[in-house]
């Protein structure tokens, strides 16, 4: 008789979940082709205070601000004409909202490091800063690193996790410290502005998940070959630039964000520092600066080649595996104990009769099974529960509710600030509204610097 061993089911349903297939799956993606139809484009006053007129897609279209080249979208600003008003550019914020994710840029060209420019490519919840904002890319003026940070309600403090960038303060509060936020900076000079372009531009990846947010970024001529595929792996590019982990529940803090280009002037960060910077020497002012030397900002301008949004998800057929495995493991169970006592039997006749025996034997079998790991996104809109489209800006806020980057009652520097829903005439800016944003934005060496880690389900 052969004897057969048979596992416990647990420890089968264990082995199987030990390779599961879990893995990001692409959401949106955002090309030349389809790029403007994605976004809406916000016309209210900047909520950040710049010098700056934010343009219908009509009249951006009409103007040369926006392009689609063979390669990439275009979002320029207005370098032709003196303006007493403002120069006029654009603020892209994507309909669709997105919670948690991988997010993957392919910039060709970013503004250049110019005096009173500034650049932002972010994310914001509505009624900032309950529900987040995380400020992948940023500078002012003539910087040259990248800056990146977390905006926040209050008790959200990070430090935990290794990084290669310079961490510049751990409380994501954007009620204290001037709105600074919780900063990285990237040491690299290639990583922003003028020299970033010089090289081809680069990618940028931010990584949202349950316990982290992490920030990758790759110079044109070394990118990650895994990044730009259709299966990105995270915990196959190494150590991130930033990585926001610790005391901060990141499930609460960030929900249904927004994502969003632009680039504004002056306001409360690149004309807070003006005085103490080297474009001091230029004019007296930034908005002098910015409306009398048009000339000045040819060259700042967002060249996007890609975006892609991936979701975390897992094999469908893994759960179905797993039942298998399960119903499986009880037959064979159950088939071997009726062998034994068939074979049983057959020794008992055996013995009356002497002239005849019997043997008999079991065989079990097993399937293999993926493990199903689910990380979710959840979307929302200002106004209706669908998750993918909503015409609200991302960083600004009506005048009845505390703006994104801004405080009712306490200053803060940071110039972005949260959009609540609000139509092409409100003012929803990527740092709030300008009645609810009262100070201005932390100097660039207390900038916003992010980066989201490995999704943790």
């Amino acid at each position: 008789m052969v004897a057969v061993d048979f596992l416990p089911v647990a420890t089968v349903v264990a082995s199987l979940l030990s390779v599961s297939q879990a893995r990001y799956v692409i959401k949106d993606t955002y090309t030349p082709s389809n790029w403007f139809s994605k976004f809406n484009f916000f016309t209210g006053p900047d909520p950040t205070h710049g010098f700056v007129q934010y343009v219908s897609q009509s009249t951006a279209q009409s103007r040369g601000l926006i392009k689609t080249h063979s390669d990439s979208a275009h979002m320029g600003v207005d370098f032709t004409t003196k303006s007493t008003n403002g120069r006029a550019s654009v603020r892209l914020e994507s309909k669709a909202t997105y919670t948690k994710g991988l997010f993957i840029a392919d910039i060709k060209h970013m503004p250049g490091s110019i005096c009173g420019v500034w650049p932002a490519f972010w994310t914001v919840g509505q009624n900032w800063p309950n529900n987040g904002e995380i400020d992948i890319i940023e500078g002012v003026n003539e910087a040259r690193a990248n800056n990146m940070a977390l905006h926040t309600s209050p008790t959200c403090t990070v430090g935990a996790g290794s990084m290669t960038g310079r961490r510049l303060s751990n409380d994501c509060n954007a009620f204290v410290n001037g709105n600074a936020g919780c900063g990285v900076s990237n040491p690299n000079t290639l990583s922003y502005g003028t020299a970033f372009n010089q090289n081809g531009g680069g990618v940028y990846a931010m990584e949202w998940v349950s316990s982290k947010i992490s920030i990758w970024w790759w110079p044109r001529n070394n990118i990650n070959p895994n990044v730009l595929g259709s299966a990105p792996n995270p915990s196959t590019w190494g150590v991130p630039v930033a990585k926001f982990m610790g005391n901060c529940n990141i499930e609460s803090k960030f929900k249904s964000h927004r994502i969003i280009f632009d680039t504004t002037f002056c306001g409360d960060w690149a004309g807070g520092v003006w005085g103490s910077s080297s474009c001091a020497s230029k004019a007296s002012s930034c908005s002098s600066y910015v409306a009398n030397n048009p000339g000045a900002f040819a060259n700042a301008y967002w060249d996007v080649k890609s975006l892609k949004v991936f979701q975390w998800t897992t094999t469908p057929a893994a759960a179905n595996r797993l039942a298998v495995v399960s119903s499986s493991s009880s037959s064979s169970s159950s088939s071997s104990s009726s062998s034994s006592s068939s074979s049983s039997s057959s020794t008992s006749s055996s013995s009356a009769s002497t002239s005849s025996s019997s043997q008999s034997s079991s065989r079990s079998s097993s399937s293999s099974s993926s493990q199903s790991s689910s990380s979710s996104r959840s979307t929302s809109t200002s106004s209706s529960s669908s998750s993918t489209s909503t015409t609200t800006s991302s960083k600004t806020s009506s005048s009845s509710s505390s703006s994104a980057k801004s405080a009712t009652s306490t200053p803060k520097p940071a110039a972005r600030t949260a959009a609540q829903p609000t139509s092409s005439s409100s003012s929803s800016s990527r740092k709030t509204s300008t009645s609810s944003k009262s100070t201005s934005r932390a100097a660039p060496t207390t900038a916003h610097l992010s980066r989201r880690v490995l999704a943790e389900i």
